[in-house]
């Protein structure tokens, strides 16, 4: 037979391999970068071409082979479609327990059992023509022409969402940039850039108030809290994020400003990536080192990367990061989540995340020796889940804890309590210009109370809205903590918003005139994808 005539049947167990990372990539453009696609596509080929090859060989025949392979696909992804979508929500209702045979480790051994009984029956049959259909190569192709020309629409429709809104934000924010240009020439003639502090900005993935703690968590943490104002710090006691998500708070408090309306994920790293404090602290003469929560081997911005190390961290990521396609595919599918290597990748997904925090807890107590002015941006993915420490800094997995969720969180409260005083205390004693800190918090823990799962974030966002009526300013309450050179600050505002917390310290270190912007908070409900105002009072 030509090769182009058994072609379809080669390329089909591939495209059905392909299809469901292609509907992934369609419904996250603009998340997911294209070196991780190809990165998928690489994986899943090698697997389809293993499954291929080797029952090929088996049955001593292409067709066979590529028949066995496509049914194999077909079989893996509908199963998990079944679980989800069907037998789910009629065990939920029905309760019966009979139907306990459908739990999703039962259906694996059935479907692996008739799987066999194909395998062997293909084995077996001697006709080849009933294994040569060009229908569902058709119907393939069909498929990928669709999801191809959504991609591009889709594409092209994010990219001019990305340039009307970076055009429009530009324009906007010119102003801002001519002032806060004017401002570093002015204070370059006051004070020499060599003698201006280093600015450590410290996040704290999800660290929440005080207040928020004993409230929704029942720990008093007024320990820690009290440890960071014997280091001269001012700890406000009702500060709020403006957002209740990272993706939108960190771009908000780096700009100093909110975000535009209808802002696409591309648009957000932009401005995460292009922000207002880092521009200003340029203008004074300051070099910018900054950690990035997916950044799974830190390493220093200001410093260069060999190709080798960028692929080696953005292989890394791929397969080991928590906010990956390979992470959320592997969540995404039932089967997957039963089987004993997706358990050893989680455990090396969270082994990277420990490395991660450690290795950057370690460069924050180096950083002081190197040559200033510097801005130092150090974003630390605790107490957020995944919870992987124990408060005592040992290895943690929750999948093997008998812990609650809210207790899991608390033992990383305790955790990074331990280690942020050591660190400041280290800052402190090694800086030669005393510096300024900023300790804070993007968001409070309203997302582990309102997950319905322990190990991953599946929120209830009707617990969450039922929450907010009751205190709205639930998912906002934060740590804030702030030290100065040589003194303690008095008369900071307990009630500060995160948007304007660069605002402030710039006007008082610097004695500059920045506007506190009117205090708006914003609640997004990404299953929704809606991002509603939330009315709060504060007291100014």
């Amino acid at each position: 037979m030509r090769i182009k005539q058994i072609l379809p049947y080669l390329l089909q167990p591939f495209l059905i391999a392909f299809f469901p990372i292609m509907r992934i990539y369609t419904f996250n453009i603009g998340e997911i970068p294209i070196l991780h696609l190809f990165f998928a596509f690489i994986t899943i080929l090698a697997i389809t071409s293993l499954v291929f090859f080797t029952t090929s060989l088996i049955y001593k025949n292409f067709t066979k082979g590529s028949f066995f392979t496509s049914l194999f696909f077909i079989s893996f992804y509908s199963l998990d479609l079944a679980i989800r979508h069907i037998l789910k929500p009629i065990i939920k209702k029905t309760n019966i327990q009979i139907l306990d045979i459908f739990r999703v480790k039962h259906l694996l051994i059935i479907s692996l059992l008739i799987l066999i009984f194909v395998a062997i029956k293909i084995y077996k049959t001697n006709n080849i023509k009933l294994f040569r259909t060009k229908t569902l190569f058709i119907f393939l192709t069909t498929l990928y022409s669709i999801t191809i020309i959504q991609v591009i629409i889709e594409y092209r429709t994010i990219a001019y969402k990305h340039n009307q809104t970076i055009i429009r934000y530009n324009k906007q924010n010119e102003q801002f940039q001519k002032k806060l240009s004017q401002c570093a020439r002015n204070i370059k003639k006051r004070i020499a850039t060599k003698n201006m502090p280093d600015i450590y900005f410290i996040v704290l993935d999800a660290y929440p108030t005080n207040k928020h703690l004993l409230e929704y968590f029942n720990y008093d943490n007024s320990d820690f809290t009290n440890k960071l104002r014997k280091l001269k710090f001012n700890v406000l006691q009702n500060s709020l994020s403006n957002y209740n998500v990272t993706l939108y708070s960190l771009p908000s408090i780096l700009n100093m400003n909110y975000l535009p309306d209808n802002i696409e994920y591309i648009t957000q790293i932009h401005m995460w990536e292009n922000n207002n404090v880092e521009f200003f602290l340029k203008e004074l003469g300051y070099k910018t080192i900054s950690y990035k929560h997916h950044h799974q081997f830190p390493s220093q911005s200001h410093k260069k990367i060999s190709f080798v190390g960028y692929l080696k961290k953005e292989l890394n990521e791929f397969f080991f990061g928590n906010f990956n396609l390979v992470h959320r595919f592997f969540q995404w599918n039932a089967i997957l989540s039963q089987a004993v290597f997706i358990a050893k990748i989680k455990t090396t997904s969270e082994k990277t995340l420990r490395f991660n925090i450690k290795q950057k807890l370690s460069i924050l107590k180096q950083l002081p020796l190197e040559a200033g002015p510097k801005f130092i941006y150090m974003h630390l993915v605790c107490p957020h889940t995944p919870h992987i420490f124990t408060e005592n800094g040992d290895i943690f997995s929750s999948s093997n804890s008998s812990l609650t969720g809210k207790e899991q969180f608390v033992q990383s409260v305790k955790f990074i309590n331990k280690e942020i005083p050591q660190i400041i205390q280290t800052i402190l004693a090694k800086s030669t210009n005393p510096p300024i800190i900023m300790i804070q918090g993007d968001h409070s823990g309203w997302a582990s109370i309102c997950s319905s799962t322990i190990a991953e974030l599946d929120i209830d966002f009707k617990k969450a809205n039922s929450m907010i009526q009751k205190n709205p300013s639930f998912p906002f309450e934060i740590l804030f903590a702030c030290h100065f050179p040589n003194k303690q600050q008095e008369d900071v505002n307990p009630n500060l918003t995160s948007v304007n917390g660069f605002r402030f310290i710039f006007n008082h270190y610097f004695n500059i005139n920045l506007e506190l912007l009117k205090d708006k908070f914003f609640f997004f409900n990404h299953k929704e994808n809606i991002i509603p105002e939330i009315k709060i009072e504060t007291n100014k």
